[in-house]
């Protein structure tokens, strides 16, 4: 029975020392191989993160630039401002709302992506954009969230008549 018994751990240790080799060799493997994935998973990430930012501001530039055309458009010839919006509206999806306001933040003009949807009732007269775009600055206000469409961004953009500031023009603009 001891020479059964001896064998038996002599078997042992081999099995334990042969897996602990084993193990030693994988950890010496796995450890740079992890490394080298994260490092991956960064760079991937980084990637991602400048491309959604180049094709961000693009929209951006984009759309503030089809807003200036249409607030001149509008200052140029008042009586197509229904027309304008309209088709602004339509020609680019990014844009949600677009609302002119007059120089004491009444709504004149109001158009939205959403048909069910009638003038918005939010009083734009109390935001700094508002302000902003009234005394002659294109503004954007900070990142908001909607429950009906998302992330969103206002724009306001001033309609700048010959003597002075003749109201405000807003983009809602989905991001």
């Amino acid at each position: 029975m001891s020479k059964k018994f001896s064998s038996f751990w002599a078997v042992f240790t081999r099995i334990c020392v042969a897996s602990a080799v084993l193990i030693v060799v994988n950890l010496i493997w796995l450890i740079p191989v992890i490394r080298g994935i994260r490092v991956s998973v960064s760079t991937l990430a980084l990637e991602v993160a400048d491309r959604i930012s180049a094709t961000m501001s693009l929209r951006f530039e984009n759309a503030l630039r089809e807003l200036e055309f249409a607030a001149d458009e509008i200052v140029t010839e008042p009586e197509r401002t229904s027309n304008v919006l309209l088709r602004l509206l339509r020609k680019d999806d990014d844009f949600q709302e677009l609302i002119i306001l007059d120089r004491g933040g009444k709504i004149a003009h109001f158009l939205s992506s959403n048909v069910e949807k009638v003038e918005d009732e939010y009083d734009y007269s109390r935001e700094s954009f508002f302000y902003l775009a009234r005394e002659g600055s294109i503004n954007f206000s900070e990142l908001r969230f909607s429950p009906e469409f998302g992330p969103y961004l206002v724009v306001a953009i001033p309609l700048r008549g010959e003597q002075h500031i003749q109201g405000v023009m807003l983009g809602v603009l989905r991001v």
